[in-house]
């Protein structure tokens, strides 16, 4: 499979980064470096999954340009209209939808728990 092009991880990044804010317990996935998650996505992911990741990267990215009506991408919208364009497409009920914004979610927890800070982060809200 082709590698993904800078743009597309500038997109992929930008919408984990927005798919895993920052909560008031815990930081978000901004503030963790994804370069392990690329690594260890690009050698271990299923041949189906990359492309499947790949397919819903350009779907979000792209879906600013036909809700917001405006020619900018997902990674080129303000942190407001991300937040409005994933609720919007959270609030579909298309099956094809749902597929790839559940896709999004299980990549963004993925690369946010491959983080070493964050598995002891949680580890040790566990045990308390």
């Amino acid at each position: 499979m082709v590698p993904y092009l800078p743009f597309e991880r500038t997109w992929a990044e930008a919408i984990l980064v927005a798919t895993v804010p920052a909560g008031e317990r815990h930081p978000g996935l901004g503030a963790v470096s994804l370069d392990r998650f690329w690594d260890v996505f690009g050698q271990s992911a299923p041949f189906l999954m990359k492309i499947g990741f790949r397919v819903a990267i350009w779907f979000v990215a792209l879906q600013p340009i036909w809700s917001l009506s405006g020619w900018r991408t997902f990674a080129g919208s303000s942190p407001e209209d991300r937040q409005q364009s994933l609720q919007a497409l959270n609030s579909s009920h298309r099956a094809m939808t749902e597929q790839l914004l559940s896709l999004i979610k299980l990549m963004a927890c993925f690369a946010y728990f491959e983080d070493a800070a964050i598995q002891d982060r949680f580890r040790s809200a566990g045990r308390k």
